[in-house]
């Protein structure tokens, strides 16, 4: 297939296409979004899709990792949940649209989309700990599952739509301590 044309001064399909997918990802679960209505979303025909992705799973992927390039990341939730920043400036920069896209993998409606999100969630904490998934023992391991497991689920309540700095509040009480202090300790083992 050749590549789609693009006038100057208009989104490029590729773009139609990635805020066709957001909106409706954020209207609907994941499996009900269909090549189809991405396309007629987009106003582009369903075979420029395939020029651009393989499937939906490889759009889900690609579209979350451009998405959470910069400070709304990764590395945002973990160093505001983890280490009990204030988020509340970071949302104040124009990135509360990328947080909510982050929310959408974290809402529970998909293990794909969660899986995605946990594993760069989990991803960004080894990056930042120095450490690597070979260096963690099984007990540690599966201790890291369990809090960021709990901590996605937090980030994917609907409670938190309308004001995401509550997310600090969490790292302000007493079970919210605890899962900093199981991610210390792993994190200072040798």
């Amino acid at each position: 297939m050749a590549r789609p044309k693009h006038q100057e001064g208009e989104p490029t399909a590729y773009d139609r296409i990635a805020e066709a997918y957001w909106a409706e990802l954020s209207e609907k679960e994941y499996s009900k979004i269909t090549i189809s209505s991405l396309a007629r979303r987009a106003g582009v025909n369903h075979n420029l899709l395939y020029y651009y992705f393989q499937n939906i799973d490889e759009m889900a992927v690609r579209f979350f990792e451009e998405n959470t390039q910069g400070e709304v990341s990764a590395q945002f939730f973990v160093q505001a949940l983890l280490q009990g920043k204030d988020i509340a400036p970071t949302l104040r920069e124009n990135n509360q649209v990328r947080m909510q896209r982050v929310r959408l993998y974290a809402r529970g409606d998909s293990a794909f989309l969660t899986g995605i999100f946990r594993k760069a969630v989990i991803n960004t904490w080894l990056d930042g700990s120095g450490k690597s998934w070979e260096d963690l023992s099984f007990e540690d391991r599966f201790d890291l599952h369990f809090v960021i497991g709990g901590l996605t689920s937090i980030l994917g309540t609907s409670e938190l739509s309308d004001t995401p700095s509550k997310l600090l509040s969490f790292t302000q009480r007493e079970i919210g301590s605890a899962a900093r202090e199981a991610l210390n300790r792993i994190r200072m083992k040798n």
